[in-house]
């Protein structure tokens, strides 16, 4: 049997409620399915303000609570969800054929379909949970889809910058 690596990519964001409740998918994700996988939670973008966050110290701490291979990797260069994507691939493509998902809202999923799209080589799937806030929905369709293009013209990024923890 091939040995399936699975890469989980949990979306920043700027709310604490919002970025807890994707990190919390991911983390259920992994206690339902990665028992007997190798799998990756790679947090993406410099608002994780990585090693000093409660996101980094929860998921730290829920690494290790569980027995099988503990891996993290965090992205601290991605600042929008473009460059979430781009990152999202040049980690992707570190591994072989990886099975990846990526963890977001339901109201920032289009984007996240749309950049991805464009940035990633390798198949993926969105997980999404119906957390919001009150204005979200509404700077998505205002603000955020209108400015797909200008995000992917102006990006800066030509590489990312990333840190692997092995627990």
């Amino acid at each position: 049997m091939i040995h399936k690596i699975i890469l989980l990519f949990v979306l920043g964001s700027h709310i604490p409620y919002l970025h807890n409740s994707r990190i919390d998918d991911a983390i259920s994700f992994y206690q339902d399915r990665c028992q007997n996988q190798t799998c990756f939670l790679i947090n993406l973008g410099r608002n994780y303000k990585a090693h000093h966050s409660e996101l980094y110290i929860e998921t730290q701490n829920f690494l290790n609570q569980i027995d099988n291979t503990k891996n993290a990797i965090y992205d601290e260069t991605s600042q929008n969800t473009a460059e979430n994507a781009f990152c999202a691939n040049q980690i992707a493509n570190s591994f072989d054929s990886p099975e990846i998902y990526v963890f977001t809202n339901l109201f920032h999923k289009e984007r996240v379909r749309i950049l991805f799209d464009h940035y990633m080589i390798e198949p993926y799937n969105i997980i999404t949970n119906e957390r919001s806030c009150s204005y979200c929905q509404s700077d998505e369709i205002s603000h955020h889809l209108k400015n797909i293009n200008k995000d992917i013209y102006d990006m800066k990024l030509n590489r990312c910058s990333f840190n692997t923890l092995f627990i």
